[in-house]
């Protein structure tokens, strides 16, 4: 299915050779490029045209196909403020999230799912404009192809059905919860649905990484498959890497990349809304350093019948909690986490100061004894995590020693002395 082609457009180009010599060669490659903007001053020369002539220009049809663009314009402005209200936070969020699914499902191509951005269409007041505009209605199209109008117009629809705001408007709190349950999951099972509705009724919110693991557990994507039986993700028994490599035929870094081994991104990169979240961190609004004691894993594996590991669990949690940051382990092939404060990870470079005193505890040679004084250290600009953040303050400094020590016992088996790390002179 095309769109149509305006008429005004075909009249325009009837008349452009006898309009050649009143345009100026600016004007000529503005109507090639916008030929909306030039009616005024296309219609102005052909006007003049028309004296010229002895010709009654209202008796002409550039004068009626002049009317219907007008008319055409009052039309799209009427469209323009009856769509303005969806573009609130809920608005976007839902239309953000009919995208994601409509891409997900290979409902648009790629290349014109990016084509939307280059319309104007980042948000559903756009989207709905354009649509109006050179989808179903009759403003000169800008080269669109068949393909892409079909594709524009199965999105719509989806979009309507779907993610309508209007009808998500009526739904009660409980059925909401359970629209985007189906929405993060893919799809929810009878019994999946029921889970969660009782879920919702116990605990009212969302029971996330139920849900993340109902996404894998649901999906025919290849790619996750594998990522979720590397992890067990779903109950089955764990497989190797080299079961993973032998199974997709790829080489061992590709096997690693498929099952986000270092990625926590690439492991739980499902569309979530960040207020969903809220819940969780509640849990966690007082603890400074999170790791596998504090982050409530086993009791959040029970509730939510989990069937993930802690190293996992934690990786959800670092990613997902914006106000946290990740630490990973300097020692190789160790993909243990810890979780940082946010407030305290612009205060300081963690990962650099980690790698160094890692660095310095497995020197051969060390000619003198080294210190690492850490109340100097927290108050310097050796690991300022910003040059142009200010340095931390003597009670930062002190909540930032509280989160270091730890971190070093657990992570490199380092117990400092005092505030200070101490490594003697070896030969």
């Amino acid at each position: 299915m095309a769109a149509k082609t305006s008429s005004l457009n075909i009249e325009l180009k009837k008349l452009i050779k006898k309009l050649r010599p009143n345009l100026t060669y600016e004007q000529e490659r503005m109507y090639r490029e916008h030929p909306e903007i030039m009616l005024e001053s296309i219609v102005g020369s052909y006007k003049q045209f028309c004296e010229g002539q002895g010709i009654d220009y209202k008796t002409t049809a550039m004068y009626q196909e002049e009317q219907k663009f007008h008319q055409f314009q009052k039309q799209l402005q009427a469209s323009r403020k009856k769509w303005a209200y969806l573009d609130t936070p809920l608005g976007i969020e839902l239309y953000n999230m009919a995208l994601h699914n409509a891409r997900e499902r290979k409902m648009i191509s790629l290349h014109n799912f990016y084509s939307l951005f280059d319309y104007g269409c980042q948000e559903p007041s756009g989207f709905k404009a354009f649509i109006e505009m050179y989808v179903f209605g009759d403003q000169p199209s800008p080269e669109l192809s068949p393909k892409k109008v079909i594709d524009f117009i199965r999105l719509h629809a989806y979009y309507e059905q779907f993610y309508s705001l209007e009808a998500f408007e009526q739904l009660s709190y409980k059925e909401q919860l359970l629209f985007y349950a189906r929405h993060i999951a893919g799809h929810l099972t009878d019994e999946q649905e029921q889970f969660v509705s009782q879920f919702i009724d116990e605990h009212d919110y969302l029971p996330l990484f139920y849900l993340i693991t109902a996404y894998y557990k649901n999906t025919d994507y290849k790619y996750c498959i594998a990522s979720r039986d590397y992890r067990g993700l779903c109950g089955g028994e764990r497989k190797s890497l080299e079961q993973i490599q032998s199974e997709f035929g790829v080489s061992r870094q590709r096997a690693r990349e498929i099952v986000g081994i270092w990625s926590p991104r690439g492991l739980f990169n499902i569309d979530i809304p960040p207020h969903f979240w809220d819940s969780y961190k509640e849990r966690f609004a007082e603890i400074p350093f999170l790791n596998a004691d504090n982050c409530h894993y086993e009791q959040i594996k029970e509730e939510e019948q989990l069937f993930m590991d802690v190293n996992d669990f934690m990786k959800v949690l670092i990613y997902r909690l914006p106000w946290i940051s990740w630490i990973s382990s300097v020692k190789r092939n160790d993909i243990r986490y810890w979780g940082v404060n946010y407030q305290l990870k612009k205060l300081f470079h963690f990962q650099q100061f980690f790698a160094d005193v890692r660095q310095e505890q497995i020197r051969k040679e060390r000619p003198k004894t080294v210190t690492f004084n850490l109340n100097r250290i927290c108050k310097g600009k050796k690991y300022q995590f910003m040059p142009q953040n200010p340095l931390p303050t003597s009670e930062e400094a002190a909540m930032l020693i509280s989160v270091i020590k730890p971190i070093l016992k657990e992570m490199l088996g380092i117990e400092a002395k005092g505030n200070k790390v101490i490594f003697t002179a070896k030969k």
